[in-house]
């Protein structure tokens, strides 16, 4: 009987292979949950737990705390999920001191892609337990070596044989030399073919071929990550004498005879109405919500939405787009994908992209741009850059709130490319990166532009990717802006006394009257500059007074007289005022590199938090711009 050590003491090595798929956000969102609910050490007991996220593609939207301790990062090549986790075995080796090997380090890992949503689970004592628990106390249970949320009887008429397979979304396997060296070391058949239906047998092989492959590490292509890797994990263990479990089933679940509980044939109770002629349980724990074929999709999503609501209850969040509230109208003909399609399995067509949006896009969180709801006779001048050329959903959640309001967007990025989008539904221009300065150049030609082009527009808005809005809902934003420009030629959110009284550069928005003004301003005082500061000081603090001077009226949404700006630096960011302005309902942005280091789920809107889904708040997340510069106070001591 194999003997377990107690979780409570052991070291344990979490392993997160994680990657993302162009114009979709679902493994975004479930990367995030994970860290922002799964590792909130507040919440859940104190294991002892080592994580590695190993990121594909080196493409990572989802800031990841990594100055937590025990939190780490390892940027790789695209591959599978069974290489990622063959090399974070490989990371734990090679960065420790002594070179120790994995089974020297830790009692137990943790294996988690990024398919999966998790935990969907609750403490449940006053001492705190922690969600790995349930899986520990089912291998006790069973004497297994493995647990997973789920696991499938396969007949013999599957390519891997018949019998119990792991569910490999999620996998706490006991760490030891034997079981590593089983799944790292030693070769498997892709087939079993001493145990396949003979039938089958040479049409399998003329498919998959003969090859051997191990467990964990490089795979030749997708087939063979299912034969290896998924269903090889669990061959290979019970091939030499282990038992397996998951929270649902034991490996000795009528093992012998599935067809006595499959449903309609199906082996895979974690599909869509596949249990009992029901979704999967909802204490799994970890829930893949959407299963992929080639292309296709073998079955309707598994508990999305109540996953999602889970999400949304434990984080505090409020989606900006409500359509029961905001009468939204959806442009479905820019969705990347067939008009009709097949479903695989019991997955259903799709008759148009509407009905694919409604079927699977929602649940893979697709990118879907609205239809303007408002009339604001407005326009964007959106100035962006991303290091890794993406487009951050906080940016794309601006460009969908400003068509919601009409605006038209004219959308200059300074990245080389946009790798994460197809499509914007604005006009995108690529620009230069000149640096310090770049916004202003942006402005600049945009401004050009719509000279150049007949515009009969009311009102210009200046942006740019510092800013996160709307943080108190389009409702507010909408009436913020109405009373903005009934008060103002030109408006914007914070004024400051720093250096001497402005408006801080953006965001601002002017009457399109005033277009030459602006153009000519920006013209004449870019010359002027060539480092950061003299952008500052010669463009941004210069420029509300200069409209000023030539006698048009402005206003702000945020007072200098409402803020404590005696003895405080940067008074309008600084985190002893972060609270006086940012609840006002009038307000609608934050610049989120100097805040949100400040900042926790619950104090501040379910909006705010919805629009930072993907970022981190606190003393792990990144260090403010404030900080870094001396200006305001460390934040772990906030």
């Amino acid at each position: 009987m194999q003997t377990l050590p107690n979780i409570r003491d052991a070291r344990i090595a979490i392993i997160y292979v994680y990657y993302e798929r162009k114009n979709e956000q679902k493994n975004q969102t479930n990367l995030s949950f994970f860290i922002k609910y799964g590792l909130n050490d507040k919440l859940w007991g104190n294991l002892n737990i080592s994580t590695l996220f190993v990121i594909n593609g080196h493409q990572c939207e989802v800031l990841i705390p990594t100055s937590k301790p025990n939190v780490y990062l390892l940027k790789e090549d695209n591959c599978s999920d069974w290489e990622g986790w063959c090399n974070g075995i490989k990371y734990f080796e090679n960065t420790h001191p002594q070179k120790k090997k994995i089974w020297e380090q830790f009692d137990y890992l943790c294996l988690i892609n990024a398919g999966a949503i998790g935990p969907i689970y609750e403490p449940k004592s006053e001492d705190q337990d922690h969600w790995l628990i349930p899986f520990y106390e089912k291998m006790v249970k069973n004497s297994a070596v493995i647990c997973s949320p789920c696991m499938s009887f396969l007949p013999n008429t599957n390519p891997s044989g018949p019998g119990p397979k792991v569910v490999p979304i999620f996998s706490l396997i006991r760490c030891t030399k034997t079981i590593i060296n089983l799944l790292t070391n030693v070769q498997i058949s892709c087939t079993d073919e001493t145990s396949i239906d003979t039938h089958f047998k040479q049409k399998f092989i003329e498919l998959f071929g003969t090859h051997q492959n191990t467990v964990l590490g490089p795979k030749f292509d997708k087939a063979d990550a299912i034969l290896t890797g998924e269903y090889g994990l669990s061959r290979i263990l019970v091939k030499n004498g282990y038992r397996l479990t998951s929270l649902l089933y034991d490996d000795n679940f009528n093992s012998h005879n599935p067809s006595n509980w499959m449903i309609n044939g199906n082996a895979e109770p974690d599909r869509y109405m596949s249990f009992n002629g029901q979704n999967v349980p909802f204490h799994t724990i970890f829930i893949k919500n959407i299963w992929r074929g080639d292309n296709s999709y073998v079955c309707l999503p598994v508990l999305y939405d109540e996953c999602k609501n889970f999400v949304y209850s434990k984080l505090n969040i409020k989606p900006i787009f409500q359509d029961d509230i905001h009468n939204i109208c959806y442009n479905y003909n820019l969705l990347n994908i067939k008009s009709t399609g097949k479903g695989v399995g019991n997955g259903p067509d799709w008759s148009s992209k509407q009905d694919f949006y409604n079927k699977y896009g929602a649940a893979e969180e697709m990118i879907l741009y609205n239809k303007p709801t408002e009339n604001f006779n407005g326009c964007v001048i959106y100035a962006h850059y991303d290091a890794d050329n993406i487009v951050k959903d906080y940016v794309i959640q601006t460009i969908k709130t400003f068509r919601y309001f009409g605006y038209n967007i004219l959308f200059f990025t300074a990245s080389q490319s946009l790798k994460n989008v197809d499509v914007l539904p604005c006009n995108v221009f690529y620009i230069k990166n000149d640096g310090a300065g770049t916004d202003w150049k942006i402005w600049l030609h945009g401004c050009n532009y719509l000279l150049n082009n007949n515009n009969n527009y009311s009102h210009v808005f200046l942006l740019n990717d510092s800013i996160v809005l709307p943080v108190n809902g389009l409702l507010n934003f909408g009436k913020t802006i109405q009373q903005m420009r009934a008060t103002s030629d030109f408006w914007g959110h914070w004024e400051s006394n720093e250096v001497e009284w402005h408006i801080v550069g953006t965001p601002i928005e002017f009457k399109y009257s005033m277009i030459n003004d602006v153009k000519n301003f920006i013209q004449n005082k870019i010359p002027l500059c060539s480092n950061k500061i003299d952008y500052i000081l010669k463009l941004e603090v210069k420029f509300a007074k200069h409209l000023v001077s030539l006698g048009y009226k402005w206003n702000t949404v945020v007072k200098s007289k409402e803020l404590n700006n005696n003895n405080v630096n940067c008074p309008v960011f600084n985190p002893v005022n972060i609270q006086k302005w940012m609840k006002n309902p009038d307000t609608f942005a934050i610049k989120w590199k100097y805040m949100i280091s400040y900042l926790n789920q619950n104090i501040v809107s379910p909006e705010l938090n919805y629009l930072t889904r993907f970022l981190y708040y606190g003393k792990y997340g990144i260090i403010s711009d404030g900080e870094k510069a001396g200006a305001f106070p460390k934040s772990k001591d906030c």
